[in-house]
């Protein structure tokens, strides 16, 4: 909205998709259910020398393991491996009710993304105190690809790209540290007073 454009100094806007330049860093912002490719094409065209580049979006662009392929985002997923890959983007997402670390790196193009999800609701309330913040869900990456699309897509884009470094429940928040020295995510869990650092780039 116009209100927006207003408070956000160099802010641009292509109807609900935005990007904006932090501290010499790209962050871009997507709409999943307006996406727009081509627009953040070009904001990466226009912004070349970009420290780092965040990609903000409520659909994950990484899957947490096979089983989860069904919670990424699908339009123009081809695009936009292409586009983030190239700038070793830094992925903030939610949708899935975990909280999740998980790095993609590209061997034949020594390309790398990192990505992090904090979930937005609970499913249950059990779960608030059930984080776990030194390993991922072990159960997680064994069970079997989904049929069909799911599997194509895993198969063409992730299979052997992907570690899941944590995938866990929880109830918390996360601060985003970013500086010349790397980007963290710090997370705190509500049942706890410790903060649990990410190192995201």
């Amino acid at each position: 909205n116009t209100h927006l454009d207003k408070t956000i100094p160099g802010l641009k806007r292509k109807d609900t998709n935005y990007y904006t330049v932090i501290g010499g860093d790209l962050y871009m912002f997507y709409d999943v259910m307006n996406f727009d490719v081509a627009f953040f094409e070009q904001a990466v065209k226009e912004n070349p020398d970009s420290r780092y580049t965040f990609f903000v979006s409520h659909v994950p662009l990484l899957p947490t393991g096979k089983s989860s392929v069904r919670n990424i985002l699908s339009d123009d997923i081809k695009r936009l491996l292409a586009l983030l890959e190239k700038r070793n983007a830094i992925v903030l997402s939610g949708h899935t009710h975990k909280i999740s670390f998980v790095e993609y790196f590209n061997p034949a193009k020594q390309r790398k993304m990192s990505q992090f999800i904090i979930n937005s609701t609970i499913r249950f309330p059990e779960k608030q105190t059930n984080f776990k913040p030194d390993k991922p869900d072990p159960a997680k990456d064994a069970f079997a690809a989904n049929a069909g699309k799911s599997k194509q897509l895993w198969d063409m884009f992730y299979k052997g790209k992907v570690t899941t470094h944590l995938h866990t429940n929880g109830s918390g928040y996360g601060i985003l540290r970013v500086s010349d020295q790397g980007v963290f995510m710090d997370y705190r869990n509500f049942d706890s007073d410790t903060v649990y650092t990410y190192k995201l780039r």
